[in-house]
């Protein structure tokens, strides 16, 4: 491989700059946020898979979130009857509509980065 095919430029550095924008435009991402989280975990899903299919050096993934923690977390604190779900179908399933449960899942993750 040549040092240029290795090189990476990417728009978003870390997971918390890409979930930002996303926050912002949803429509742009996912077409709206009323499509639900499901598309979300799909499109974030995306991003672990293209670092892997590509062989990228773990320094070279996106990174800035710690995803088990948050699970974790999220299954602590708002989890109770222990169903086997993780955050984002949680959400969906707790919350009215799928406006909400995307609403609910960035309250989660607001509340977690402030503790973080």
């Amino acid at each position: 491989m040549t040092e240029a095919k290795n090189k990476v430029n990417l728009k978003f550095r870390d997971y918390p700059s890409l979930l930002g924008e996303i926050r912002k435009r949803p429509q742009m991402y996912l077409g709206g946020k009323d499509r639900n989280l499901e598309l979300l975990g799909t499109f974030l899903d995306g991003f672990r898979t293209a670092e892997w299919f590509h062989e990228l050096p773990e320094p070279q993934h996106m990174g800035g979130f710690d995803w088990d923690r948050f699970e974790a977390w999220v299954k602590s604190k708002y989890n109770p009857k222990r169903l086997s779900l993780n955050s984002m179908p949680l959400a969906i399933y707790i919350s009215a509509s799928k406006s909400a449960a995307f609403d609910l899942w960035f309250t989660w993750y607001d509340e977690y980065q402030q503790m973080s």
